[in-house]
C-alpha cells in the first residue's frame, strides 16, 4: 500500500510540475505576442508594409530541411568524443584566468595600446 502511495505521489508531482511548465510558456508565448504585436503597430505606423509571403516549394523546403538533420546527426555521431585523461583536463580557475588575459589582450589590441603599455584610466 505505500509504495503505491508513493507512486501516486510521484505522478502527483509530476503533473503538478507539467501545470507550471504549461503555464509558464502560456505566459512567455503571450508575451512574444504582445512584442509582436507592437512592433506590426510601430512598422504600420512608420507606413512600411510587410512583403507579402514568397510562395515557396514546401516539399522541397521540407526534404532540404530532412536532409540537413540527417547530415548533422551523422556528424554529431562520427565525431571523435574527447578524451577525458589528458593534457585537455586543466584547473577551472587557470582556464578562466587565461581566458580573462586573452580578452585583455584583444581589448588592448582593439584600443590600440602595446602589450607593455598601460591604458590611462586602467587604474593598474
Amino acid at each position: 500500500m505505500q509504495r503505491l502511495y508513493e507512486r501516486y505521489l510521484r505522478a502527483e508531482s509530476f503533473r503538478k510540475a507539467l501545470v507550471y511548465q504549461k503555464r509558464y510558456l502560456l505566459l512567455l508565448l503571450g508575451g512574444f505576442q504582445e512584442c509582436e504585436q507592437a512592433t506590426l503597430c510601430l512598422i504600420a505606423h512608420m507606413g512600411a508594409r510587410p512583403a507579402p509571403p514568397v510562395a515557396r516549394n514546401r516539399p522541397l523546403g521540407r526534404f532540404r530541411a530532412a536532409v540537413r538533420v540527417v547530415i548533422a546527426v551523422s556528424r554529431v555521431c562520427t565525431a571523435p568524443d574527447p578524451e577525458p585523461s589528458g593534457g585537455t583536463s586543466q584547473d577551472p580557475e587557470r582556464s578562466l584566468t587565461e581566458y580573462i588575459q586573452h580578452l585583455e589582450k584583444v581589448q588592448q589590441r582593439l584600443v590600440g595600446v602595446r602589450p607593455g603599455e598601460r591604458h590611462q584610466g586602467d587604474g593598474r
